[in-house]
């Protein structure tokens, strides 16, 4: 449970487990959340463009932020890859915050908004590097994508993008998704609230309940 084996032993037909209390620190889906999200899932899917959702699905419009951060190979790049129509990192404002859900590409070392909702983000992410429960990934072509609420307004999602080289990332055509992974379709999201690309070998991707400490390949 939440990662820590609580029993280990022969097949019991009763079980009493004792449930852990939520960490308050940590922000995760709940039944609390606003309804909707797996249409919009499935919209997006179909659209292929998380913007068009709120077109058709009342609640679900969502806005995107590009990063700004990083030397200027990396800055270049960020300029041809992220569209000029998302939001700029520095100027997701509140009105922004309260009204739509997030698209966040780039952990804290590449996007400012990402660095304001590190500390209650489920995956703690640093340079080089990521971690979901126990399980650490730190190989420069590892990715990862996860859809949690909000810190600054849990009644709206985040969807976070990093990757622990973003220049590797991109050499490698972002796992064979391309331009598909910078206008998120969200079908990878409907296995799971997280992914991880490149979690064993190149090719893999994984998906990942924050909930708990299993994958399952897909």
């Amino acid at each position: 449970m939440n990662g820590v084996e609580k029993y280990k032993g022969a097949f019991q037909e009763n079980l009493l487990i004792e449930l852990e209390k939520r960490d308050p620190g940590i922000v995760r889906k709940t039944h609390a959340m606003p309804g909707g999200i797996m249409v919009a899932m499935d919209q997006a899917c179909y659209a292929d463009d998380l913007r068009r959702v709120g077109d058709t699905v009342p609640g679900q419009v969502w806005s995107f932020v590009r990063p700004g951060k990083g030397d200027e190979a990396t800055k270049k790049l960020c300029g041809r890859l992220f569209p000029e129509w998302s939001r700029q990192d520095t100027k997701v404002d509140e009105m922004l915050i309260e009204k739509n859900h997030l698209v966040v590409w780039g952990g804290p070392d590449m996007n400012a908004f990402c660095a304001r909702v590190d500390d209650n983000l489920p995956v703690k992410i640093e340079k080089g590097k990521f971690t979901i429960g126990s399980k650490v990934y730190d190989k420069p072509g590892q990715s990862v994508r996860f859809l949690c609420p909000n810190p600054l307004n849990p009644k709206r999602y985040l969807i976070v993008y990093a990757w622990n080289d973003f220049k590797t990332a991109a050499a490698g055509g972002f796992h064979g998704l391309g331009g598909k992974f910078l206008t998120p379709s969200a079908w990878g999201l409907r296995h799971a609230d997280c992914q991880v690309w490149g979690a064993h070998k190149a090719t893999d991707t994984v998906s990942i309940s924050m909930g708990g400490s299993s994958d399952v390949g897909c």
